[in-house]
């Protein structure tokens, strides 16, 4: 079951697993179901190694944090590593969520 919880704003990052790809791309935007449909196609045409990440403000309750998750399993399904912290946190204290085959 998924929570319906108020849209916050996040800062996304599709980060490209190859340079043959591109650069990465982010955005800052509040996270409604299209934002996150947006992301997803992002992601998915970023080539076979990228990843997202995402970060939400730092006072962001663990309610919140879980329902950013919970948005993108469908990307952890394909095997793309989703990273979602706080802003404020190291990448090694994150929050993280990664991809399992």
């Amino acid at each position: 079951m998924q929570m319906t919880l108020e849209a916050i704003f996040v800062t996304a990052r599709v980060v490209r697993g190859h340079p043959a790809f591109g650069s990465s791309l982010a955005r800052g935007a509040w996270l409604t179901p299209y934002m996150a449909e947006i992301l997803t196609e992002d992601v998915m045409r970023a080539g076979p190694t990228a990843r997202l990440e995402v970060t939400v403000p730092s006072d962001s309750s663990n309610a919140a944090v879980t329902s950013v998750v919970e948005q993108f399993a469908q990307l952890r399904r394909r095997g793309i590593q989703v990273d979602v912290r706080r802003s404020g946190q190291t990448v090694t204290a994150a929050e993280r969520v990664r991809a399992r085959g």
